[in-house]
């Protein structure tokens, strides 16, 4: 074999003596010839004995041992010897054939021997060329040593062991898929049942190994916690912030390290976490991850005074941004009646104009209206909030109670969706028994039993069962429910304020500049939709006032002028009806169509519209009240007229004019350099 000890060197003395025995049968071949040929006697064994001693120095200075050089030497005098002796006694004496027999029968064997050596083996590789033995793979390893495992737990399916098809290493441990038999011999239950005795075999911590469905019943997934992978803190960066509510929404990382992502669009949710489990970080999230979205609007019901609420207004306070995070915000029971009543028109005139088909597909120019209620149960608590407590003329709990159950029947193939967060999970604490039933997305956070983990998600699996106490015990971490599909346990993203810098402190009521918050908040208020004219017109005052109502109670610290939109120009509040109706000085009078101009600009928001689009707007307005035309044939001014006449309201404030030549209301200058 290649590689051994003195093989190169064997490989080389066969070559030669090959070549010496050739050389012996060509000399032969000489003798016969050269002397008829005339030539001197001495030529040839001169030629043999040279040629010989000068392959052995060639041999020798290579460095590879003393046979080769011996018996290149050996050969060589030899037959050199028996030509001069064949010379003088004769080719075929007795002298001569005596001495040519004795060196070839030591010498020719050797040869011949080297010869067919050579013919009857394949030629062997360098031992650079010679594959290396391979190696076991540690996976496929790791993969039997489960399927063994197994095996000895399972010896009834000896014939038919379960087959481990695949093995990861995941954040919190290995992550394996199991094939069962297709005998039935084993189902998900059948492992489920012995998941305390593979612990023991594996040393393993109480809950450590679940089971869980694949994709069918023969699929099984099968979990090993090995350490603790939601130790670390995951934070909503804006690279995993949401582009369109269309898309699942990433709230957390699961256990295996993946990402956790929930759909919101259609779907109603029931959020569950007691004091200290993490849900005033949650709703943060889902706000900061909504107001990302182009095409949703946030409604809030936030009866602690708005606190939940209000630092998602700061920055559009401060002037910084084109719009609030939150479009509506009520902390009053008489303002969280009116926006339920908004919530449920809101369904109804879309679902009456047919538009969608079968349903809405959000977008900016109809988006989403996704309503948060915190503190769900001193609204629609079934236990509390009646007229004994509330006295007449007051909504009770039970009034509450029938909007929401209107809305999550009505509301999801319209886009309208709400999320019901609450301390439990109770009818008497997240409002009825059919709201419940509608709520078909459900958040745990931190519960406190089994029974409280039951009452948020009925159907709880075993792993989660069995992890109960790292539940318990760890703020931010919860299960996820849509439908009958359940997360991994799952450490929620962090988004929240500072502690004792930001606005959830009753010392500071502003926050830090540095706050997750009023920085998302920032980001986001140049993307914010406005509400479509359909919908917004048949809420008619309830929506446009809304911010006149939150001024009034204090929601809105500084005295902003709202326009129609939720759009911010730094104006006193006093002043706002009368840049609507378009009379700033009752000394100056302005012409009609410029009023009109003016309201539609405004109306159409963060949209904002060409001077084409807007004098269209005008000349359809004209013919429908009827107007005559004027002396250009049209019924409403010529188009340079409406030109200078939003020129000289940028000069002023009113409008601006920020890219490609869509014109909006508001001071888009002076709102930048604040």
């Amino acid at each position: 074999m290649a590689g051994e000890p003195g093989s190169e060197n064997r490989r080389k003395a066969e070559h030669a003596a090959e070549a010496i025995t050739l050389a012996a049968v060509a000399g032969l071949a000489a003798e016969a010839l050269l002397p008829g040929s005339g030539a001197p006697s001495w030529v040839l064994p001169a030629t043999e004995i040279i040629a010989g001693w000068g392959g052995a120095a060639v041999a020798w200075s290579s460095g590879k041992g003393w046979f080769l050089p011996g018996y290149l030497a050996t050969f060589g005098s030899m037959l050199g010897g028996w030509t001069i002796l064949a010379e003088q006694a004769g080719l075929w004496t007795g002298t001569a054939l005596g001495a040519w027999l004795a060196g070839m029968s030591v010498l020719t064997p050797v040869g011949l021997a080297a010869v067919l050596r050579r013919r009857d083996k394949t030629p062997e590789l360098p031992p650079a060329f010679v594959p290396a033995a391979i190696e076991p793979d540690p996976l496929e390893l790791e993969m039997r040593k489960f399927e063994r495992l197994l095996a000895e737990v399972l010896p009834e399916l000896k014939e038919n062991p379960v087959r481990v098809v695949s093995l990861e290493e995941g954040a919190s441990g290995r992550v394996l898929r199991l094939q069962l038999p297709r005998t039935g011999g084993a189902t998900i239950t059948t492992l489920r049942d012995k998941a305390r005795t593979i612990e023991v075999m594996l040393q393993a911590q109480e809950g450590a190994v679940g089971f869980e469905l694949g994709d069918h019943s023969g699929d099984v997934i099968m979990r090993v916690r090995e350490r603790d992978g939601l130790a670390e803190v995951a934070m909503l960066t804006p690279d995993l912030r949401a582009r369109t509510v269309n898309e699942p929404l990433i709230l957390g990382r699961q256990e295996d390290g993946s990402w956790l992502k929930v759909l919101f669009r259609e779907m109603h949710a029931l959020v569950v976490g007691t004091t200290g489990s993490g849900k005033s970080n949650w709703i943060n999230v889902l706000i900061a991850q909504l107001a990302s979205c182009n095409d949703t609007i946030i409604w809030m019901i936030d009866m602690k005074q708005g606190r939940a609420g209000r630092p998602w207004f700061q920055a559009w306070e401060d002037g910084r941004a084109a719009a609030p995070a939150i479009d509506w915000l009520a902390t009053t029971r008489e303002e969280a009646w009116l926006m339920m009543e908004a919530v449920l028109m809101a369904a109804t005139v879309r679902s009456k104009s047919g538009i969608g088909g079968n349903k809405i597909i959000p977008s900016p120019a109809l988006p989403q209206i996704l309503l948060i209620v915190d503190e769900t149960a001193i609204v629609f608590g079934s236990e509390r909030g009646t007229r004994f407590e509330l006295g007449e003329g007051a909504h009770t709990n039970t009034e509450f109670i029938r909007k929401e159950d209107e809305v999550l029947q009505t509301g999801r193939s319209e886009a309208v969706v709400g999320v019901f967060a609450t301390q439990r999970g109770t009818n008497s604490m997240a409002g009825s028994g059919d709201s419940k039933a509608n709520l078909t997305t459900r958040v745990a956070l931190k519960p406190a039993t089994l029974g409280e983990l039951q009452y948020v998600i009925p159907d709880v699996p075993g792993f989660a069962a069995k992890q109960l106490k790292y539940l318990c015990t760890t703020p931010g971490v919860g299960l996820v429910a849509q439908g009958a599909s359940v997360s991994g346990i799952t450490k929620f993203l962090h988004h929240d304020h500072i502690d004792g810098q930001c606005g959830k402190d009753h010392a500071r009521p502003h926050c830090a500049p540095g706050c997750p918050v009023y920085g998302t908040a920032l980001d986001t208020g140049n993307i914010r939709p406005s509400l479509d004219p359909m919908t917004a017109t048949a809420l008619g005052e309830s929506y446009q006032n809304r911010w006149h109502r939150a001024f009034d109670a204090g929601v809105i610290r500084v005295p902003l002028a709202v326009l129609q939109g939720g759009r911010v120009a730094p104006v006193g509040i006093d002043d706002f009806d009368e840049i609507v109706s378009g009379v700033p000085d009752p000394e100056k009078e302005l012409h009609p169509d410029r009023i009109r101009y003016r309201q539609f600009l405004a109306g159409r928001g963060a949209f904002g519209a060409t001077p084409k689009v807007i004098w269209e707007h005008l000349e359809e307005q004209g013919v429908a009240d009827g107007r005559e035309p004027q002396e250009n044939g049209s019924h409403t001014v010529a188009r340079e007229t409406l030109q200078r006449w939003m020129r000289e309201d940028e000069g002023e404030g009113i409008v601006h004019n920020p890219d490609m030549g869509r014109w909006k209301f508001g001071p888009g200058a002076r709102r930048s350099a604040a």
